[in-house]
């Protein structure tokens, strides 16, 4: 079965051939990689499988990673698909969500509840982050002074860039779903009700009951957008203060 969301780059040239878009999708069997190109289909590379991933990859820098159930993160090359280096997150820190990649840095939850955010070029870590106990399965958001995360305690928290210091803590009373940082604010869905906080200390803004069951939350330009188990697609205006 091919699983999570697919993550679009450029392959890069060869002397042989043009730059390439190019998709990236993953296999959840055994974390199999395969590049295909976006214009006609046809495969560009594929890796051998790993273990069993239940999360999405994500691209960046001239590097696809994603996480994995044997509690590592894999980092491959965009351009060929050779595996640079493997990143271990922990003891029972399977991982089972998307990962976020913001330049040479990448940032990932855990089944142990641990976040680390760790260099892709040398694989070192950077911070650990252990506020919760419970698995986070969520892809965590990152600004520039920020990461943000969801935990299946039902509490989103945010923790400073650069050292992994908890800054804040929301608590949802419910699931919640991957955040999204849309500019000074966070926008966060959990059992039907999405959330609108303050990026600054997860003060509440806004929230709204949308449906008995709802999408994690996308936010183009001022717009938020949630599907719903009904079938129905809802969009609204960013909240002001």
């Amino acid at each position: 079965m091919i699983l999570g969301t697919p993550n679009r780059l450029l392959v890069p040239a060869t002397d042989e051939e043009t730059e390439r878009k190019a998709v990236i999708v993953i296999s959840q069997a055994d974390g199999a990689l395969h590049c295909v190109d976006l214009t006609d289909g046809q495969p560009i590379w594929k890796t051998e499988g790993i273990s069993r991933c239940d999360g999405s990859p994500s691209v960046g820098d001239g590097l696809v990673v994603f996480g994995s159930c044997v509690a590592a993160l894999h980092v491959f090359s965009a351009a060929d698909g050779r595996l640079e280096r493997d990143i271990e997150v922990g003891t029972d820190s399977e991982v089972a969500g998307g990962v976020a990649v913001d330049g040479d840095t990448v940032v990932t939850g855990s089944r142990s509840g641990r976040v680390l955010h760790a260099d892709l070029r040398t694989g070192a870590t950077i911070w650990v982050n252990d506020d919760s106990n419970f698995e986070v399965f969520s892809t965590p958001a990152v600004s520039r002074d920020y990461v943000v995360f969801a935990a299946n305690d039902g509490y989103v928290y945010a923790v400073d860039r650069e050292t992994g210091a908890k800054r804040w803590s929301f608590d949802t009373n419910g699931m919640p779903s991957s955040p999204v940082i849309a500019g000074d604010k966070v926008v966060i869905t959990a059992d039907g009700f999405l959330y609108t906080v303050r990026l600054e200390d997860g003060a509440l803004v806004w929230s709204h009951e949308v449906s008995d069951v709802i999408t994690g939350p996308a936010v183009v330009g001022g717009t938020i957008i949630v599907g719903s188990e009904d079938g129905t697609v809802t969009a609204f205006g960013m909240p002001a203060e």
